[in-house]
């Protein structure tokens, strides 16, 4: 079984962590895919976790809106002082 992709875009999460957006191909079909990457202690090379998602490159549009909406909300949002919950009665509405 051979699955080719192409790493698209990486950001550090934590020391020897990354996030990686990437498109893959698998089974003849593509797909895009977020997934937590580490470094072992051993190797100087990255290795996947179960961490991630993946989903038909036909939903790239909608990952392109919930991202524009997580965006927005991450501006409004508003931490309660008494409990530290979210408030989410503004976010919801980006």
């Amino acid at each position: 079984m051979t699955e080719d992709s192409c790493l698209i875009y990486s950001f550090p999460r934590g020391k020897g962590e990354e996030i990686q957006a990437s498109i893959r191909k698998y089974k003849g079909k593509y797909f895009i895919d977020l997934r937590l990457w580490f470094q072992s202690h051993n190797e100087h090379t990255l290795l996947p976790t179960k961490k991630g998602v993946s989903f038909s490159v036909d939903q790239a549009q909608e990952l392109r809106k919930a991202a524009e909406r997580l965006c927005k909300a991450v501006k409004r949002i508003e931490v309660k002082e008494d409990n530290d919950k979210l408030n989410c009665s503004n976010v919801s509405q980006a």
